[in-house]
């Protein structure tokens, strides 16, 4: 399938590509391998891939989200039979998610994993998640194995197209309406947020806090640890360790007078090793950024499109790998 919605890499490098219709293209540095539901996928539509400390690669689907735990190498000390091959494990709603479209997949540091959907958040505990992949394990039976976080709990707005996690672990969710910064309420000395009992309570980011504008079309961590949100006025970086010691929002804003950049067309945010930053579109291909500290605007280095290399000027993810 030719439309590439995401990509992951696996700790082995090999590369993961997740397509619209035709499930996931696996390339392993010599060849592609398909998998889609004939495999054990919920679903074709992958949205969004990302790769967990487990080296297990999830998928966020139109039809619920799928693991995938890959084989183990013959000479690794765990192989056995039983891991020689790949496998999927699924969680349509009928296991406690949300809803059904997933647009956003991260894990916290304590290895639960967090999905953004069309109505809100669903957290997968790592408990959960260990229970699930053991031979047997009843679905029909744990129907509850999520947490979910809605507009009940204060959170801007119920799509939340996008996670990001800051070098403390601090989680933030990208929503229509703004950042929402999850943060645990400890009542007690003998309650912890390690313990599940802490009371979730999520913090509100958005213009009126010093972003740029309040509809974050994409985003990205830098090397420096920095959160960047590239929205339809211009970009905003959020420093994580000066808004913890200050208790508000530390954020700094970059324009640029060349409107393409800085477009509701707007897909993709990276930052490469050498600190350039890449943004993708849906009609202008794809920009070299450079943000300027001095100036505060954003300089343009290149605007690479089907007219200079790319086979089209739709770009809906970039990603860098480790080589």
């Amino acid at each position: 399938q030719s439309q590439v919605y995401s990509i992951a890499q696996g700790p082995d490098g090999t590369l993961y590509f997740g397509t619209l219709g035709g499930g996931i293209s696996v390339f392993n540095g010599q060849k592609f391998e398909n998998l889609t539901t004939r495999e054990g996928l919920i679903d074709n539509a992958a949205y969004v891939l990302f790769t967990d400390s487990r080296g297990s690669i999830w998928v966020g689907t139109g039809a619920g989200l799928s693991r995938y735990i890959p084989p183990l190498p013959l000479n690794s000390k765990d192989f056995s039979i039983s891991n020689s091959k790949g496998r999927f494990i699924n969680y349509p709603v009928e296991t406690g998610l949300l809803r059904k479209r997933v647009m956003a997949i991260h894990e916290d540091l304590k290895g639960n994993i967090w999905v953004g959907t069309y109505g809100g958040i669903s957290m997968l505990p790592t408990e959960n998640i260990s229970a699930s992949e053991k031979p047997g394990f009843d679905f029909s039976k744990n129907q509850n194995l999520f947490r979910n976080f809605t507009m009940r709990e204060e959170l801007l707005d119920s799509v939340v197209s996008g996670i990001q996690r800051d070098n403390a672990g601090n989680m933030y969710f990208i929503t229509r309406r703004g950042i929402n910064k999850l943060n645990y309420l400890k009542r007690k000395e003998n309650v912890s947020s390690e313990s599940g009992k802490a009371v979730i309570y999520f913090n509100k980011i958005t213009d009126k806090d010093g972003l740029a504008d309040y509809r974050v079309l994409s985003h990205c961590k830098d090397n420096l640890g920095n959160l960047w949100f590239l929205t339809p006025k211009g970009m905003s970086k959020l420093d994580p360790s000066a808004s913890q010691s200050l208790g508000r929002p530390v954020i700094k804003n970059y324009f640029s007078e060349d409107k393409r950049v800085f477009s509701r067309n707007n897909y993709c945010l990276v930052q490469d090793k050498k600190a350039n930053f890449w943004a993708g579109t849906v009609d202008a291909g794809m920009f070299k950024l450079q943000p300027d500290d001095n100036t505060q605007s954003v300089n343009i280095i290149d605007n690479i499109t089907a007219r200079n290399g790319l086979p089209t000027d739709f770009v809906w993810e970039i990603f860098e790998d480790r080589e």
